[in-house]
């Protein structure tokens, strides 16, 4: 009976791949083209190391469809845009 272990990947070339996107990511200018830095002091939010660094999905009003995380330091771990977001739903009833 073959074990799982034993059987052949279909895509050999996954691991390679992998590889390569892994080091392609690690770089800085990279990560900040994908925006995965804070977009106000540029620390890098791949890093879950500080739980108070933790990303937050802070959009601007201007531009409500643009995705643009923030680290839990910058916005005050989202609780302005909450206040700000609950004070924008009770103006609109």
């Amino acid at each position: 009976m073959a074990v799982a272990r034993d059987i052949a990947h279909p895509h050999a070339s996954c691991a390679e791949h992998w590889q390569w996107t892994r080091s392609w990511l690690a770089s800085r200018t990279t990560c900040r083209a994908a925006r995965q830095v804070c977009a106000e002091c540029d620390y890098d939010l791949r890093e879950f190391k500080d739980e108070s660094r933790l990303p937050y999905d802070i959009r601007l009003p201007e531009r409500p469809t643009k995705r643009r995380l923030v680290c839990g330091q910058c916005c005050n771990d989202g609780v302005d845009e909450m206040k700000r977001l609950a004070a924008l739903a009770g103006n609109l009833s």
